[in-house]
């Protein structure tokens, strides 16, 4: 897992319009256009060059959010914001300078770029996007299950996996995982029931 910063993209929109009190699509052409082919309008610009396979450079993403906030103060000061459409500088200009504070005080959010290995010995690491519903599974199991002593609950963490993997990652993950966190886990799968019936035979 590595985390992007300001990689949040699909929810920049929706942050960004409850900030200036606009939801829905009104003034796409200037917050964001996308017609699958073109993207256009002040974040569109904002996220230039990023997509899933290449991160926004820091430095660069902040200096651009930079002159974004500074354009929204400026319009909101002398009504004017070239590039923009008159009624998106009327509704600036008509913001309660409380929402202009809030702007100023924005960063998008973060996102988790994941990726899981195949188990084989070439060291590539596969977009978990890309990967089948049982290797997303035993991808974000294996996570799960290796970090942290918090109490967890599991429903029917078998699901999409196969008797193999159910046993070699989950079962064997949970033996080890009873010795220092609390678990409780929803199951249909015998091998995962049997787990619990023989240890408390061996206790």
């Amino acid at each position: 897992m590595t985390v992007v910063a300001y990689g949040n993209n699909s929810g920049v929109e929706e942050t960004f319009r409850n900030l200036i009190g606009k939801e829905g699509n009104t003034f796409a052409k200037d917050i964001l256009q996308d017609d699958g082919t073109d993207r256009s309008g002040l974040l569109a610009e904002l996220y230039q060059g990023y997509t899933d396979a290449v991160s926004p450079n820091a430095a660069d993403f902040e200096k651009k959010l930079q002159g974004l906030k500074q354009d929204v103060a400026k319009a909101k000061q002398d009504g004017a914001w070239e590039g923009r459409t008159k009624p998106f500088i009327t509704h600036v200009v008509n913001m309660q300078p409380e929402q202009v504070d809030r702007i100023l005080a924005w960063w998008p959010e973060d996102s988790l770029k994941i990726a899981y290995s195949r188990g084989t010995d070439d060291g590539r690491w596969t977009p978990i996007s890309e990967g089948s519903p049982g290797q997303k599974t035993a991808a974000m199991l294996a996570f799960l299950l290796s970090y942290g002593v918090e109490p967890m609950i599991l429903d029917q963490p078998e699901d999409d996996l196969d008797n193999h993997l159910i046993y070699d990652l989950i079962v064997r993950q949970i033996r080890a995982n009873k010795t220092r966190r609390q678990l409780i886990v929803v199951t249909h799968n015998p091998n995962i029931c049997l787990l619990y019936t023989s240890d408390a035979a061996d206790e």
